[in-house]
């Protein structure tokens, strides 16, 4: 029976756990990763507003800058990381399936960061941020047998 590693994600906190194969297995929290600019505010991460451009004829002002703004670029920038880590125990042999536990949000900017032989390791998907929760709420939302 190989390891398994189950990451449940959120915004602002990533935790890792592992279990070995089998029915009603138990968890064991192995590492937390913190992204402590995911409980900033927007405002917390601008220095100033952004500029903008006003028409003067019809009034109409449109923003200037990108789409994304300090909050999604540190969320992607967390999302690497945790990729990064998972790929990494994926590829040194450290798990053989993983199981992923996420908002919709994280959970595709994770699945786009793995590589593709982590993702072809991923068993199942739970759609769901749990990532406060406690270990056995979080078992019960993953296939009895792991």
């Amino acid at each position: 029976m190989g390891k398994i590693m189950i990451v449940v994600a959120s915004h602002d906190v990533a935790r890792i756990f592992e279990t070995q194969a089998g029915a009603c297995a138990t968890l064991v929290e192995r590492e937390d990763l913190l992204n402590p600019s995911g409980r900033l505010h927007r405002g917390d991460l601008e220095s100033d507003r952004q500029g903008s451009v006003g028409d003067t004829a019809g009034g109409v002002g449109h923003g200037l800058g990108n789409d994304h703004g300090p909050k999604e670029e540190a969320l992607a920038r967390f999302v690497r990381s945790l990729a990064v880590v998972v790929n990494a125990a994926h590829h040194t042999g450290h798990c053989e399936r993983i199981y992923l536990v996420a908002d919709p949000h994280v959970l595709g900017a994770l699945r786009d960061d793995l590589d593709a032989t982590t993702r072809a390791a991923v068993a199942g998907e739970v759609v769901k941020n749990l990532a406060k929760h406690t270990v056995a709420e979080i078992r019960q939302h993953l296939p009895e047998r792991l």
